[in-house]
């Protein structure tokens, strides 16, 4: 008697690890989008601290004493 289906149990348990396959890989691509959006930020602020400082560096260059004063 030759076997041409799968069992209940053998169906189970490819199901079972599909599904810890799949949990996986969301959790990474989760983990990886959060950390791009870190990197994203940090990105941007850098970019506007930068801006800060040149400004901060242009009105101290400009006039001292009106800026010391402030």
């Amino acid at each position: 008697m030759s076997k041409s289906a799968f069992s209940l149990i053998e169906v189970l348990v490819f199901t079972s690890i599909l599904s810890i396959f799949f949990v996986a890989a969301a959790t990474v691509t989760t983990v990886s989008l959060r950390n791009l959006k870190i990197s994203e930020r940090k990105i941007i602020a850098t970019r506007y601290m930068e801006d800060v400082a040149s400004w901060l560096r242009a009105q101290k260059e400009s006039d001292w004493n009106t800026f010391a004063e402030k």
